[in-house]
């Protein structure tokens, strides 16, 4: 049965489709498929201590190589400078070499500001679209 076969494939797909409507554990299993088709080995995080951070995505390429912690968050309103700063404390107490913030809205300039010139990526909702559009849908841009 290709429901059976193929089923995470199917659930990715439907979820990636309506990524506002989405539960946060449901959000988080998202962007830990989407970070898994870009190529990294990726482990959520098992405690409610995490320390704000929800992946930990593995990369063993060549550059590229480390561990990079990501914070998901399915927010309407802007993400603000608050959690940043947050996540900026957490990638050096985890000695990371990169911290990456996810959401489905938007950073305002003075969090875009603070993370500038940082290991630090901001990954707006427009972002996250074109690339679970890219990496889970497989549409070209």
């Amino acid at each position: 049965d290709f429901r059976e076969q193929f089923g995470e494939v199917v659930e990715t797909i439907e979820l990636a489709r309506r990524l506002e409507e989405l539960d946060g554990p449901s959000f988080e299993r998202v962007v830990m498929r989407l970070l898994a088709a870009m190529g990294f080995e990726v482990r959520g995080s098992e405690t409610t201590h995490d320390g704000g951070i929800d992946i930990r995505a593995i990369s063993n390429l060549p550059v590229y190589k480390g561990t990079y912690i990501v914070q998901c968050k399915r927010y309407s309103a802007p993400v603000g400078v608050t959690h940043v700063r947050d996540l900026y404390g957490a990638l050096h107490s985890e000695r990371a070499n990169k911290a990456i913030l996810i959401t489905t809205s938007s950073f305002p300039r003075e969090a875009q500001e603070f993370a500038q010139g940082k290991p630090i990526e901001l990954i707006d909702g427009s972002q996250l679209r074109a690339l679970v559009a890219e990496y889970i849908l497989g549409e070209k841009a």
